[in-house]
């Protein structure tokens, strides 16, 4: 009968659509982790060049990042003194692709 399913068939492409799945999602945090990176690395760049602003500008910083995006987490005090020194680390845009294209495979 033809409509009947090949049960061996079914769990070799359920495994092969399975495996495409991870390969996405695999990719997608990749992508993301890599944006993730540059945004870091940009923020940084804002906080280094705004320093006569002070300490009481990375602290009011991260209190209104948390109120805009509430959502999101990662806009402390101290994450954002992370984000600056990343980019004092790392003050050049090539080393920053070298790292991000690591993430890539």
């Amino acid at each position: 009968m033809k409509n009947e399913i090949d049960i061996s068939r079914y769990k070799e492409i359920f495994e092969n659509i399975r495996q495409e799945i991870l390969k996405s999602q695999y990719k997608a945090m990749q992508a993301v982790n890599t944006e993730m990176i540059y945004m870091y690395w940009n923020i940084g760049k804002i906080i280094l060049d705004n320093t006569e602003w002070g300490n009481k500008f990375i602290d009011n910083l991260s209190i209104d990042l948390k109120r805009e995006f509430p959502d999101i987490q990662g806009f402390s005090s101290r994450n954002l003194r992370n984000m600056r020194n990343f980019y004092k680390e790392y003050p050049d845009m090539e080393i920053l692709q070298t790292l991000s294209a690591k993430l890539q495979h």
